[in-house]
């Protein structure tokens, strides 16, 4: 793992930087196409490994390595967009590239973009049923608090039926996590 800042946490565990001699190489297997050798170089422009530090190519080259399918890269991409970092903030690119990469979204994410879409902002249009999608997601890793707002949003009927059953349900799921406020709702259902 590597930290770019106390915000940004880019996942570069695959490679190991010490086999990494030659980059001219390494870039000449990137510009054949090679996915895996695209992520290195862009890995080597982040941290500076035998190149100059340079956060725009390392975009550049995780940009081509998601292009080609690098989930890793996606999620690299994601994390650049959602925190401004190299490149204007710009969550709706988050997210496309979160949504690209499926399954490698952080849950804390997931949850983000789930009370993004719950709530609405300048950038997201309400849109309920995606933030049931996101928080699902979320849930399904066991995250109480995920569980929680899904309760709250089937309790509330917030742009869908209310639906006690599905809040028992998810209350009692994020209890059983250890989400004490789901507890204390469960109380008063």
């Amino acid at each position: 793992m590597y930290k770019e800042s106390k915000d940004l946490e880019i996942n570069i565990d695959r490679i190991h930087l010490e086999f990494i001699e030659d980059f001219n190489v390494i870039v000449k297997r990137a510009e054949k196409g090679n996915v895996n050798a695209m992520f290195d170089v862009a890995v080597c422009y982040l941290v500076g490994h035998n190149v100059e530090k340079d956060i725009i190519q390392a975009i550049i080259w995780f940009r081509k390595a998601a292009d080609s399918g690098d989930k890793g890269a996606m999620v690299n991409l994601a994390q650049f967009y959602d925190k401004g970092i190299g490149v204007k903030k710009d969550i709706l690119q988050a997210i496309k590239w979160y949504e690209k990469a499926e399954k490698k979204c952080p849950v804390e994410v997931m949850i983000q973009f789930g009370f993004l879409y719950q709530t609405g902002s300048k950038d997201i249009n309400k849109d309920i049923l995606k933030a049931i999608e996101w928080y699902k997601k979320a849930a399904d890793t066991g995250n109480a608090t995920a569980m929680y707002f899904l309760a709250g949003i089937f309790e509330d009927g917030d742009e869908v039926e209310a639906d006690i059953l599905q809040a028992i349900k998810w209350y009692e799921k994020a209890a059983e996590a250890g989400d004490e406020d789901a507890m204390f709702c469960l109380g008063d259902i």
